[in-house]
């Protein structure tokens, strides 16, 4: 949550870290690693920020949220 309170205060180096902590504490939830792929994205780092999506992927497939994100990224990457 204070990952989400400084990336919508424009912290994004702030919520990044935040939320690189959760993902290190419980590296199984998707919803820690897809957070963190949305801010990278808003940071602009699109090729980390596509890890991210495809690790939440990886986690969740079925969500289409997680899907979504992951792919229209991967279309702008390449």
């Amino acid at each position: 949550l204070l990952g989400e309170a400084r990336g919508s205060s424009r912290d994004f180096d702030g919520a990044i870290a935040e939320i690189r902590t959760a993902v290190r504490l419980k590296p199984d939830e998707w919803v820690h690693h897809y957070r963190l792929g949305y801010w990278l994205e808003k940071k602009g780092n699109r090729e980390e920020a596509l890890r991210e999506y495809r690790a939440a992927y990886t986690l969740e497939p079925s969500l289409p949220m997680v899907k979504e994100a992951y792919e229209r990224l991967l279309r702008k990457v390449k």
